[in-house]
């Protein structure tokens, strides 16, 4: 959840508004589905993604391989040459 969530819109009560939990719940949605995601481009269950993997999870979106590695490098951000969950989950 965001910083800023959590110091500029929580009330000193402890209450959030209806729009602040609405935000709350869209990011948890969000997170979820990501982390399903990352789970079945993972078939090897090592908790991160390799070049092969990522390539075989995008097959469906029918995109050359040029596009994939760079769309990978770019996801791939310590440049370890996989991605970890870290890298595509939203930002905190």
């Amino acid at each position: 959840m965001s910083k800023n969530l959590n110091e500029k819109e929580l009330k000193k009560d402890g209450s959030i508004e209806f729009n602040e939990f609405s935000t709350l719940i869209r990011w948890l949605n969000r997170y979820d589905e990501l982390k399903k995601l990352f789970q079945q481009i993972d078939v090897n269950d090592d908790h991160q993604i390799s070049i092969d993997e990522f390539k075989k999870g995008h097959e469906l979106l029918n995109l050359n391989t040029q596009l994939l590695q760079l769309k990978f490098n770019s996801i791939d951000r310590n440049h370890s040459g996989y991605i970890i969950f870290d890298e595509v989950k939203p930002n905190e």
